[in-house]
C-alpha cells in the first residue's frame, strides 16, 4: 500500500483470477491492472477533485530472481522511493503534471541502480477508460 496526499492511499490486490490490480483504498475503485514493469494508471480516489489536479499513480512487476527493493521515480519536482515487496511496486498518488516524462530507477539494497527506464511523456489521455500500460513485461 502507498499513501498519498490528504491520507489518500491505493493497494495492490488479486481478482479471482490472479491478476493484480491497483485500488483506490478510499473509494475501493479501481485505477488499473498492473501486468507490466512500469504501468500508468489513473487515480480513481474519491475527493481528487479538491486536491485540484488530476493524479496518477505508477505501479509495476518484477521478476522473482530481481534483487531490486526499492523504485525511485524523478518526475522533475522529487522523487519518492517505493519499495518492492512480493514482487509488486507502486507509488503514492502523484500530481499530474502533462508533458513530464517521469524517470524510473530501480536499485538493490545497497543503492546501486539495476536499471533505468524514462516513460513518454504524461498526456491527459491517460484518464480515457481504453488506456494502456507503456511497458508490458518482456518475454
Amino acid at each position: 500500500m502507498a499513501a498519498g496526499p490528504a491520507g489518500r492511499s491505493v493497494a495492490v490486490g488479486r481478482d479471482a483470477d490472479g491478476a493484480l490490480w491497483v485500488y483506490s483504498v478510499s473509494s475501493g475503485q479501481a485505477a488499473g491492472k498492473v501486468d507490466g514493469f512500469a504501468c500508468v494508471l489513473p487515480y480513481p480516489g474519491a475527493g481528487t477533485e479538491d486536491l485540484g489536479q488530476p493524479r496518477y499513480v505508477i505501479a509495476g512487476l518484477t521478476e522473482p530472481e530481481d534483487p531490486c527493493v526499492n523504485v525511485f521515480i524523478d518526475d522533475g519536482h522529487d522523487a519518492p522511493q517505493c519499495r518492492v515487496h512480493a514482487q509488486v511496486w507502486v507509488s503514492a498518488p502523484r500530481e499530474l503534471r502533462i508533458g513530464t516524462s517521469p524517470s524510473l530507477s530501480w536499485r538493490d539494497q545497497t543503492g546501486t541502480e539495476l536499471r533505468r527506464f524514462t516513460l513518454p511523456p504524461l498526456t491527459a489521455d491517460m484518464f480515457a477508460p481504453s488506456y494502456a500500460t507503456y511497458a508490458p513485461l518482456p518475454d
